[in-house]
C-alpha cells in the first residue's frame, strides 16, 4: 500500500509539472481509490494545477466539482469585465463645456481666416501702389515742364514772323527770359536748386575741374575762377556737379 501511495504521488507531481509547463489552468487530475498512510479507508484525491499555485484537495463527487469550477469561471469573467458606469450630472456639464469650447474654437478659426484674407488684400494693394509710384513718379514733374515747352514754341513762332528784326529779337529775348524763370520755378517746386560756385574753393564732391589757369587777380590756389556750367542739387544730393576752371600759381 505504501509503495502504491508513493507511486501515485510521483505520478501527480509529473502531471502537475507538465501542466505548469504548458500554461494550463484548472486541470484536475484524479487518481484511483487507494488507501492512504495512517488510515484504513479509501478516498478520492485530486490535483489542481494553476500557474500561480499548485494545491491538493479532496472532492466528494464530480458534480460538485463542476459546479465549483463554473462559479470560479464566472467570477473571473466578472472580474475581467470593465465596470459599467451610469451617467451622472457631471458628464452633462462636461459635454456642455466641450460644446462651448468647440464653438469658440470655430469662431476664432473663422476670424483668423478673415484676417488672413484681409492681410492678403492689403499686400496686393500696397504692391500695386508701389508699382504705380515707380511707373508714374515723374508724372507731376513732366506736367510742369509742358508749360515751358509751350512758351518755347510760342517764342520760336514769334521770332519767325516777318517784321522788324530788332523787335523780333527783343520779343524772343523776353520770351526766353520768361521761359527761364518759369523753368526755375518748376525746379524749385521739385526741390531742385541751382548753385554757382564762382569764387569758392574747389570741392571735388560738388565741382568738376575742366581746366586750370593762372590766377588773374589775387585768388588763392584751388579757387574756382571760371564756371562753365552751374550745378544743381536735388534736396541734399548732387544732381549735377558744376563744371569749373581752377586757379593755379602764375
Amino acid at each position: 500500500a505504501k509503495e502504491k501511495v508513493r507511486k501515485l504521488e510521483r505520478e501527480k507531481e509529473r502531471w502537475g509539472t507538465m501542466a505548469l509547463a504548458m500554461g494550463m489552468r484548472g486541470i484536475i487530475f484524479r487518481s484511483c481509490s487507494c488507501p492512504l498512510r495512517g488510515g484504513s479507508g479509501a478516498v478520492r484525491a485530486g490535483l489542481v494545477v494553476d500557474p500561480r499555485r499548485v494545491s491538493y484537495y479532496s472532492t466528494g463527487n464530480e458534480e460538485g466539482n463542476g459546479k465549483d469550477e463554473g462559479e470560479a469561471a464566472e467570477g473571473e469573467e466578472a472580474a475581467q469585465r470593465p465596470e459599467e458606469q451610469e451617467p451622472c450630472d457631471g458628464d452633462s456639464a462636461v459635454n456642455a463645456e466641450l460644446e462651448k469650447a468647440l464653438a469658440e474654437s470655430q469662431d476664432w478659426k473663422d476670424k483668423f481666416y478673415r484676417l488672413a484674407a484681409e492681410q492678403q488684400n492689403y499686400k496686393r494693394i500696397v504692391q500695386r501702389d508701389l508699382e504705380n509710384t515707380k511707373t508714374f513718379a515723374i508724372e507731376n514733374f513732366a506736367k510742369s515742364l509742358l508749360d515751358v515747352s509751350d512758351n518755347l514754341t510760342r517764342g520760336i513762332a514769334a521770332a519767325s514772323e516777318d517784321g522788324d528784326k530788332a523787335a523780333r529779337f527783343d520779343s524772343l529775348l523776353e520770351g526766353v527770359k520768361l521761359t527761364h524763370t518759369m523753368l526755375h520755378k518748376t525746379f524749385q517746386a521739385q526741390d531742385i536748386t541751382e548753385f554757382d560756385p564762382l569764387g569758392e574753393e574747389f570741392d571735388p564732391n560738388v565741382h568738376t575741374a575742366l581746366f586750370q589757369q593762372p590766377a588773374e587777380k589775387d585768388e588763392d590756389v584751388s579757387t574756382v575762377i571760371n564756371v562753365v556750367s552751374t550745378g544743381f542739387m536735388f534736396k541734399d544730393r548732387v544732381l549735377r556737379a558744376a563744371s569749373v576752371g581752377v586757379a593755379i600759381k602764375k
